[in-house]
């Protein structure tokens, strides 16, 4: 896959994040969105029991939808493949909290939004070729001998503060890549 493609798949998967949060976002429409989740469900004929909400878990839900709005935005504006790859290790998790969701008897309106996420995850994770470490990008992770770890240009502190530790403390087994 090209570059400028994989780009248009991650700037998909941000509008479809930004879209489907920026509601429970703000607080008065997102209560309205919870409603509309319970009439479905009723209107399905599914039988889900749906809690009222109180204010503070009102602001929890706000809060995680506008990070993930925020987070929607940094891929929309800089789409590449370390993004696109940890949001598909995101999606992936959220799918997680969603089965669980399941499992405690959430809504089955909540499969169509797992098929969702996992069909744009598929997606994130087919990187371009030759993506990772290419010039100018910042990569997370890179494979290695069959196994994820920590990239050459990975810039994050807990790579650096790992790699100081297994310096200082003689730890030969370190999974940290050595610095370009």
């Amino acid at each position: 896959m090209n570059p400028s493609r994989y780009a248009n798949i991650v700037r998909v998967g941000a509008a479809y994040d930004i879209l489907a949060t920026l509601p429970f976002a703000i607080p008065l429409v997102a209560g309205w969105c919870l409603r509309a989740f319970a009439d479905l469900d009723a209107w399905l004929g599914l039988g889900t029991a749906f809690a009222t909400l109180d204010a503070t878990s009102l602001f929890f839900i706000n809060l995680g939808a506008l990070a993930y709005v925020a987070w929607g935005v940094a891929r929309w504006r800089q789409p590449t493949a370390s993004n696109g790859q940890l949001n598909a290790g995101l999606r992936l998790l959220v799918i997680g909290l969603q089965l669980f969701a399941l499992s405690q008897g959430a809504t089955p309106i909540l499969w169509g939004l797992a098929a969702v996420l996992l069909l744009l995850a598929v997606l994130e994770l087919r990187a371009p070729s030759g993506a990772a470490g290419g010039a100018g990008e910042r990569t997370v992770f890179s494979r290695q001998a069959g196994d994820l770890r920590p990239g050459r240009r990975a810039g994050h502190a807990l790579f650096r503060y790992i790699r100081v530790v297994n310096r200082y403390t003689g730890n030969p087994d370190t999974t940290i890549s050595s610095a370009a």
